[in-house]
């Protein structure tokens, strides 16, 4: 066998029966017993592209230090700054979805013939005439303005939620570009 199964390290000048120094794979013996006695080929130089095999694969392994985390491993890590706007604007969006929710929504229910008919009869008594021309939703339509009344309390809170949470992303350094 002259290279490792597990990791392509060159085994040419270690026992074929012993494990591999670098990554301990099998020997000889053990990978006849798994593979049934077949030979084992050389690994392709570099599986992937830009990436050495073998021992120079552990050899070449860039530290962490040198290179920082990228994505959201650096967003991760960044202190978490309230945004103040994100958070005004998402109490905005809630207090508005309540307004609608528990107030215009249903004062603008629609009324069947009865119960429009004993609504003006009654503003009339009272001396209200406007009652009669009042603008209201349609039947088809007052389900869904609860519905959209939903979302956009849903967004406020999302709104705030996220305000609360921000986290700051690191900002590139100014300088020309590669």
């Amino acid at each position: 066998m002259l290279f490792c199964p597990r990791c392509g390290t060159d085994r040419r000048h270690v026992a074929p029966v012993a494990r591999c120094p670098n990554c301990g794979g099998p020997g000889v013996s053990e990978l006849s017993e798994l593979s049934g006695g077949a030979p084992t080929a050389a690994p392709p130089a570099h599986p992937h592209p830009g990436q050495p095999t073998g021992a120079d694969s552990l050899a070449r392994q860039p530290s962490s230090a040198a290179h920082p985390p990228a994505g959201d491993a650096v967003l991760a890590n960044a202190p978490i700054t309230p945004k103040a706007s994100s958070i005004a604007w998402g109490i905005v969006f809630t207090v508005f979805s309540a307004w609608l929710l528990f107030s215009f929504i249903p004062s603008k229910k629609p009324l069947s013939e009865v119960e429009a008919l004993a609504y003006v009869t009654q503003g009339a008594a009272q001396g209200d005439l406007s009652r009669a021309g009042e603008w209201r939703l349609k039947p088809n339509v007052y389900p869904w303005a609860y519905v959209i009344a939903v979302l956009i309390g849903v967004w406020g809170i999302t709104k705030v939620v996220n305000g609360a949470t921000h986290r700051e992303r690191p900002k590139a350094p100014r300088g020309r570009r590669h």
